[in-house]
């Protein structure tokens, strides 16, 4: 039977849901957010006798604390006034010195896209064994920075940067528990804005006896699937929908713990979790407020009603090609060469009309969530109407509408984001394709084309969380997927150049040029094209003294910084106090000084978790370094190259210095692998620990002997 897709209000946000930015924050909200009203007085379960046996969880000795009980429900019924969650959750704490971390209740303050998540307040009690009951208060709740560990930083900082978020937890941290305690929290809250929602089911580090979740839907609202949940098929998980009381529940029994570990895929990926249901209902909103009910075919695919709802859209704001549109366009493709130089040229201008729009202050404009019925030609103006309206896929529409005014094919494609999960098939909603993009077929191919982001991206690059994937063609009609490849490690690059001087005292000085292409570049050119050199200068600074911390760095110069289309460039000098191992009559050194400080990400000798990789990169380094006149290798030597099929290689060589006393040093690292099961883990610790060896592997300089004095006739 075909699917009718009717009217459902005045708002089209309940079919599209929020924008990635509310995505995002709901994956930070760990809890209900909102402070409970002071008479929310809890009501405690009792604490029965065998509860309070034992001091060793029987499926996992080794965990500090596991769940006992947890009831969780998401009251959506009134939704369009609040969204009501209360949550009761009952630890068993084995080790108190251990679980002070996996038992706490915090909530996320975090900053993304001027979206600022809210305090709460919890209530807590603590039954020790002896019977002993204490009430949890105020008291109890601090506030603390989220970081990184260290040794993941080591190596993913120095390639994928760690300019971002800057995160809050506020936490309560419980005094007094013994072995064998019983922890409770509870949480009531009402929010009047209910952004998507994602509720993992499992917890870091300890594990679940028993979960239970029930979703209570809003009224008024049509669900064919209600809440989504990722890995269903878990060992004791059971979920129901009852459609004629519109509710959902999802409980589960004995789920493991979830284990952190270095370049692991998302933790949603990993977790049972359930995801925020949509509504089957849809507003078609057409300039001349004609209201009309699509139809779409159940041959279509299960994934046609959602490029049919987004088509809608996309209809809506580029129907009528304005002629201020029309006419901007063809000023700014005249005398282009090719297909792909006029998209190019489309793009670099939405790109910084998007940027403009983002450096307004927060509050100086009503902005919408997807869609604002805006005309193309005010979207192109937008600064010069301060009252306008404008969503930030308004600029998506606009460089689709002056793509087609090229003359150029054109579609809007949606994404999966990686950084929260890869796209499964089997999840047929719009949630799970938060990005929309434009995709171009220009000089005989497709190319991908994002002017919505902050980063600088280049046209034809998709940033490296959307690639490897499937992309969703924004049409009416039977549903049409398209692959998102990932880009090569060839373009994604990082270039060392360098000439240093191995000083008698053991110091390294001298000079070094990085160039940067691809993923490397964009991870860490700043996002406004009118940032100041200066300022950039210090943030690649940083970035070095964390990468050489015993070193005294200076950055000379910088290239590429505000144009995406070029590579990154930088120049800086280096100045290491006792870089070398100086003795009376020998220097020890490491040659590769670039890459001889950073040791290998993956040091635990066996993994639970697949490994991702980012993106696929190339390192190169080409470095000279001139020896002290006076001394000479002991006993030259270069480490052992390795390759992994066509996916890693690690290629190094040791040579002479043409016309001088020192050696040349070249270095070759290719990752062109993007995931990695666990049960291949130890192919690929093995590769990284040779790589490992050797980036520090050192060489012996030995001081000549003075010559012997002529001898003497009697």
């Amino acid at each position: 039977m075909p699917a009718i897709l009717p009217s459902a209000g005045p708002e089209i946000h309940r079919t599209i849901k929020w924008p990635f930015s509310l995505l995002l924050a709901a994956l930070l909200w760990t809890g209900p957010q909102p402070a409970a009203r002071a008479d929310d007085a809890p009501t405690w379960d009792p604490v029965a006798p065998a509860d309070l046996a034992g001091t060793q969880s029987p499926a996992y000795p080794d965990a500090p604390a596991e769940v006992l009980s947890w009831k969780l429900e998401i009251d959506d019924t009134n939704l369009t006034v609040e969204r009501r969650v209360t949550e009761y959750i009952r630890y068993k704490v084995y080790d108190p010195s251990r679980a002070a971390d996996v038992t706490r209740i915090s909530a996320i303050q975090a900053s993304v896209e001027d979206f600022k998540l809210s305090d709460v307040t919890i209530h807590g009690r603590l039954t020790l064994p002896d019977g002993t009951v204490r009430e949890i208060g105020k008291e109890s709740i601090h506030e603390r920075p989220l970081q990184r560990s260290a040794s993941e930083d080591t190596f993913v900082q120095r390639l994928f940067g760690s300019e971002g978020l800057v995160v809050n937890e506020q936490f309560v941290a419980v005094e007094g528990m013994k072995p064998g305690s019983v922890l409770e929290f509870q949480l009531v809250s009402k929010r009047e804005l209910a952004p998507s929602y994602f509720q993992m089911l499992q917890k870091p580090n300890i594990p679940v006896r028993r979960v239970d979740c029930t979703v209570r839907l809003y009224k008024g609202g049509e669900f064919d699937g209600a809440a989504f949940v990722v890995n269903p098929g878990a060992p004791g998980v059971e979920q129901s929908f009852d459609k004629a009381h519109g509710v959902y529940h999802v409980s589960a029994a004995n789920l493991p713990p979830l284990v952190a570990e270095p370049l692991s895929p998302s933790v949603i990926s990993r977790s049972v979790t359930v995801f925020d249901y949509e509504d089957s209902t849809m507003l078609m909103i057409r300039h001349p407020k004609q209201i009309n009910p699509v139809t779409v075919d159940a041959g279509d695919g299960p994934w046609a009603p959602v490029a049919a709802k987004i088509s809608m859209v996309e209809e809506d704001a580029t129907m009528v090609p304005t002629e201020p549109v029309v006419n901007r366009t063809r000023s700014l493709v005249e005398g282009a060469r090719s297909e792909t130089e006029k998209a190019r040229r489309i793009h670099n201008f939405v790109h910084d009309l998007y940027v403009r729009f983002r450096q307004l202050p927060a509050g100086s404009r009503p902005v919408v969530s997807h869609y604002a019925d805006m005309p193309l030609d005010l979207v192109m103006e937008f600064d010069t109407h301060p009252k306008a309206t404008v969503a930030v896929n308004d600029f998506v529409w606009l460089e689709l509408g002056m793509d087609r005014a090229a003359g150029l094919d054109a579609q809007a494609v949606l994404l999966p984001d990686r950084n929260v999960m890869p796209f499964n098939p089997r999840l047929h909603s719009g949630l799970f394709l938060p990005q929309l993009a434009v995709r171009a077929h220009v000089d005989g191919g497709w190319q991908f084309s994002l002017s919505n982001v902050p980063d600088l991206l280049p046209f034809g690059w998709i940033p490296a969380r959307y690639q490897n994937g499937h992309g969703l063609v924004v049409q009416r009609g039977a549903q049409l997927f398209v692959d998102v490849p990932s880009a090569s490690a060839a373009q994604s690059t990082i270039e060392e150049t360098g000439m240093f001087a191995l000083n008698p005292d053991g110091s390294l000085t001298g000079r070094a040029h990085r160039r940067l292409t691809g993923a490397p570049a964009i991870a860490l050119r700043p996002r406004a094209r009118d940032a100041s050199p200066a300022r950039f200068k210090q943030t690649i600074l940083r970035r070095l003294k964390a990468q050489f911390p015993a070193a005294e760095m200076s950055v000379t110069s910088v290239a590429g910084m505000g144009d995406p289309d070029a590579p990154l460039e930088y120049d800086f000098d280096l100045k290491w106090p006792d870089y070398a191992t100086a003795t009376k009559t020998r220097l020890i050194f490491r040659p590769f000084a670039i890459h001889g400080q950073a040791p290998s990400p993956f040091t635990a000798s066996v993994r639970k978790n697949p490994v991702e990789f980012p993106f696929h990169w190339r390192e190169v380094d080409d470095v000279s370094v001139q020896l002290p006149d006076g001394y000479a290798l002991e006993a030259p030597s270069a480490p052992q190259s390795a390759v992994v099929g066509e996916v890693l290689s690690y290629k190094v060589a040791i040579g002479p210095l043409a016309n001088a006393n020192g050696i040349r040093v070249h270095r070759d690292f290719v990752s062109d692998v993007g995931d990695v099961p666990a049960t291949a883990y130890p192919t690929l610790k093995k590769w990284y620990d040779l790589v490992g060896q050797g980036d520090m592997h050192e060489l012996v300089l030995a001081k000549a002997k003075p010559a012997a004095a002529p001898a003497t006739s009697p």
